[in-house]
């Protein structure tokens, strides 16, 4: 568990425990929010057809260390998906701290949903890949 308090510490009790200081105008996230905020930074990027990167300040779960990501437009893509094709947008997270970069495909007509993602590592290539869509609606 982690708990971000008034002065501007961060810990976990968890498996990883461990604490940590913090500028208070640094918008630090967590993986969940922080690909959230990555999706909603992808659709303002192709609202206003300005494909510059953008950067977002993750927390490493394991340690606490605050990690500058970097995210690069790579290109506009087609994405199959259980047989239909899907306009897309392939980005780029590149971690310098850790040579890695990691291929994300977003489909605007979905939401921005992240059909796959392909994490290049020294050790190897992983790659998540979405099972199924499902409607709420």
């Amino acid at each position: 568990m982690c708990i971000r308090d008034r002065n501007k510490t961060v810990e976990s009790s968890d498996e990883n425990a461990w604490k940590i200081s913090y500028k208070e105008d640094l918008n630090i996230l967590d993986p969940l929010n922080a690909q959230i905020q990555m999706r909603i930074n992808v659709k303002k990027m192709v609202d206003l057809q300005d494909f510059k990167p953008f950067e977002i300040l993750l927390q490493d779960i394991r340690n606490g260390k605050i990690e500058k990501n970097i995210y690069k437009f790579s290109r506009k893509d087609q994405y199959k998906f259980k047989d239909k094709l899907y306009d897309s947008i392939v980005i780029e997270r590149v971690r310098d701290q850790d040579s890695r970069v990691t291929e994300y495909h977003l489909v605007p007509s979905l939401g921005y949903l992240i059909l796959e993602v392909i994490d290049r590592k020294e050790d190897g290539i992983e790659r998540l890949t979405l099972q199924k869509i499902l409607s709420l609606g």
